[in-house]
């Protein structure tokens, strides 16, 4: 399941976080990406997107921290619980 929500900040900024569930073979996963619009843009971008040589060469553990610490820089972790908890109350049985 997948569930999306975009915030706008005072100088216009538009950040859309995107929250998803996963069940596989009894295990369940969270992951959440953020995607940043620069005010009077149209393109969306990944502050967490890197590539090159230097950045497939550093260990897995290190490239996954270094994405979490640039997707944080734009969100807080209470908007990323916010828009969890919004996808948890769709699928919660009534």
């Amino acid at each position: 399941m997948e569930h999306t929500k975009r915030f706008i900040r005072s100088d216009g900024t538009k950040i859309e976080i995107n929250v998803t569930l996963t069940r596989i073979c009894g295990k369940t996963s969270w992951k959440w990406d953020v995607l940043v619009c620069a005010p009077k843009s149209i393109a969306w971008v990944n502050p967490a997107y890197r590539e090159g040589r230097a950045w497939s060469k550093k260990p897995k553990i290190q490239r996954a921290k270094e994405e979490k610490r640039s997707k944080l820089e734009h969100v807080t972790i209470e908007e990323v619980h916010e828009t969890k908890m919004e996808l948890w109350r769709k699928l919660k049985p009534e």
